[in-house]
């Protein structure tokens, strides 16, 4: 049986137009549609946040090499996970007042050196800290080019160009914000006791999923080689990022300086 596209007037052979992607079935606007947009959209949602979540706590690298490959029906869109995860991660981090883990070993740092020390270090880490604390899902995001321009590097002979790293380190992006949030009590706990080794704990456990999921996703390297050029590409991107926000700062002060 055909219809005629309601979209873009052409014949439908099937349950969509060929042409357009259109339903064939395109039903009455009333209560009922309303309703089943609702279930059907919320069902999807739920489905593809929950299954893509599973995934990279379970198989990481294996989950986001199928998806490059192709198999994407199932999964929630890379960017709006990590946009909508980093949602979740700031409201917790604002309303309880908490802390990062990272931020807390930076004060350890700062608070283990004299004055002397700090003053010559050519970053204000306080400063770092401060920004991070309040902008730490924009920081996630903004270093997710440094780490696929890393990756692609020291990656290159695997055949994947840079846009597919990004994919990948958007993913694992995602991954880095659930193991926070997952690990949130901790975070809370660490708030109240103190407790030195907390920060270091949730560090090493969210660094563990990033280098198994290269471990996972590079198969076509040797376990070790893959460890250790995701261990390389990694100290190279915070290199890079360290370089950058130098730069930018050394920037921005001789624009005051100088010229305002």
């Amino acid at each position: 049986m055909t219809h005629t596209c309601k979209n873009c007037r052409h014949e439908i052979l099937g349950k969509f137009c060929h042409n357009c992607g259109q339903t064939a079935n395109t039903h009455e606007l009333n209560w009922l549609f309303l309703w089943h947009e609702i279930q059907h959209n919320f069902i999807h949602f739920e489905k593809g946040i929950l299954f893509t979540s599973k995934e990279l706590l379970t198989r990481p690298g294996n989950a986001i090499r199928e998806f490059i490959e192709g198999k994407r029906v199932q999964h929630y869109k890379p960017i709006a996970l990590v946009l909508l995860l980093a949602a979740i991660f700031t409201f917790l981090f604002q309303y309880f007042k908490v802390e990062l883990a990272g931020n807390s070993i930076i004060r350890g740092i700062q608070d283990g050196g004299n004055a002397s020390k700090k003053d010559n270090l050519p970053i204000n880490l306080e400063d770092i800290r401060e920004w991070t604390n309040a902008h730490y899902a924009l920081q996630a995001l903004l270093q997710i080019p440094f780490y696929a321009l890393a990756t692609f590097i020291f990656f290159r002979k695997s055949g994947y160009n840079y846009v597919q790293n990004f994919v990948l380190l958007t993913f694992i992006t995602a991954q880095s914000l659930l193991v926070h949030i997952l690990l949130f009590p901790l975070e809370i706990l660490n708030k109240n006791v103190q407790f030195y080794y907390l920060p270091l704990i949730i560090e090493f456990v969210r660094l563990t999923f990033w280098f198994w999921t290269y471990v996972q996703f590079f198969n076509k390297y040797s376990k070790t080689k893959s460890l250790t050029l995701a261990v390389v590409s990694f100290l190279f991107s915070f290199i890079l990022q360290i370089l950058f926000v130098v730069i930018v700062m050394a920037s921005y002060d001789f624009y005051l300086k100088h010229l305002h």
